[in-house]
């Protein structure tokens, strides 16, 4: 008797996280000029600009007042940031990480988002896009100076399998 539960309750459990897994798909092109959009059935990612900078201007608001400054780099590196574009084009509801883009340089190194962004137009880290909702923003990473070869990345599967991918000019 024992046994026959043990076999329902793992048979009920493989049923039940079974139909959670959703299937994601891929743009058929993977690389991409500024302004180009990747495509799958359930959304669309733009890079609209990327910018490299030895300082970043942020912004503080406290109740009606707001005051902006600069905050320098490191030295041997600057900031790069990309304002990118992203649209739910399905008929339900799709759960956004911008912790799904990235960036990489020519020797496969890995740049990681910086998520404590603080610039004013800065894309928010989790977000729910309602079907047909389109949100855009910065996304923002250090990088040595002397990097060039480098391309912003997006995951649309949380894999790593397949990358879109925008080349930094």
């Amino acid at each position: 008797m024992k046994r026959l539960i043990l076999v329902l309750s793992v048979c009920f459990i493989f049923l039940l996280f079974s139909g959670c897994t959703q299937k994601h798909d891929f743009p058929e092109k993977t690389e991409f000029m500024l302004e180009e959009t990747a495509k799958t059935s359930d959304r669309e990612v733009t890079v609209k600009s990327i910018e490299r900078s030895d300082k970043l201007r942020f912004c503080v608001s406290s109740g009606t007042e707001t005051a902006c400054d600069y905050l320098p780099s490191k030295d041997g590196e600057e900031f790069l940031s990309a304002i990118v574009e992203v649209k739910n084009t399905s008929p339900n509801d799709v759960f956004f990480s911008a912790t799904r883009f990235g960036l990489t340089d020519s020797d496969g190194t890995d740049y990681p988002l910086i998520v404590v962004n603080m610039r004013e137009d800065r894309l928010p880290i989790i977000y729910n896009l309602l079907s047909n909702e389109k949100i855009s923003g910065s996304i923002l990473f250090m990088v040595p100076k002397e990097v060039t070869e480098l391309k912003v990345n997006y995951d649309f599967n949380s894999s790593t399998e397949k990358l879109a991918s925008w080349k930094v000019q």
